[in-house]
């Protein structure tokens, strides 16, 4: 009897297999209307790419072709030489060769360009790395939500928005820091207060943001380097750079 039930045992064992497929008639037209809602979201970042992106790459040849702006690119004539003549100009001109033959608005425009860049680089970089290692020592979770989410949200507003809340604020006759101190700093036109503002306004857009990812790579610091640090008697500034920072 045992002999007989191992012989049916060994013949289950060697039946052929017929696997099911279960994809089979399942087709793509199936699979986004079960998934419809997954594929709803991605439509407002496809047309984003589509009007702001892809749709003014037309307009690339405007600079090879006559200048008319009230016709479509495809629709205006090319310029002489294919439109290379306005590059050719632009290299053959003096003061884009020579920095001494320039005149004094092409210098001032290298001049600000090169301070604002550098400028930027100094301030900027370092400033998200220092928010995001206070953040980091926070104690309470809720007080620090808040913080990042305060920190952040300008990252979501437009340069018109930002332009505007500039404007309201630092405006000579009208704009509440003058109205608050009785002054008529002219902030939005002088050169030095300008190129201030130009550095802060950027700073405070995109810090919160570049904060909220330096904050994601301190999440990947182990926990057992602190508590090493911690046995061989480092204080919390010791902690900071010599652990979070190269952790970083």
């Amino acid at each position: 009897m045992a002999e007989l039930s191992a012989r049916k045992r060994g013949k289950a064992l060697n039946a052929p297999v017929h696997r099911i497929n279960r994809r089979k008639g399942f087709s793509f037209g199936t699979y986004i209307k079960r998934y419809w809602t997954l594929y709803a979201l991605l439509v407002i970042p496809i047309l984003f790419f589509i009007i702001f992106r892809y749709a003014p790459m037309p307009y690339i040849l405007q600079a090879f072709k006559k200048n008319n702006i009230l016709i479509p690119p495809w629709k205006v004539e090319w310029a002489k030489d294919n439109g290379f003549q306005w590059f050719k100009k632009a290299f053959e001109n003096p003061n884009f060769i020579s920095f001494k033959s320039a005149d004094k608005f092409f210098k001032s425009a290298l001049g600000n360009t090169v301070f604002l860049n550098i400028t930027d680089l100094i301030i900027g970089m370092p400033m998200p790395i220092l928010m995001a290692l206070l953040l980091n020592e926070l104690a309470f979770p809720k007080y620090k939500r808040i913080t990042q989410t305060v920190l952040y949200l300008p990252h979501f507003l437009s340069w018109v928005i930002i332009s505007t809340i500039a404007l309201r604020l630092f405006a000579t006759d009208r704009g509440m820091i003058n109205q608050l101190f009785g002054t008529h700093v002219n902030f939005l036109g002088e050169d030095w207060h300008w190129r201030g503002m130009y550095i802060f306004l950027g700073i405070w857009k995109e810090c919160g943001w570049n904060t909220i990812i330096y904050l994601a790579a301190l999440t990947g610091v182990s926990p057992e380097l602190y508590e090493a640090a911690e046995v061989d008697g480092a204080s919390r500034l010791q902690k900071i750079w010599h652990v979070t920072l190269p952790g970083i």
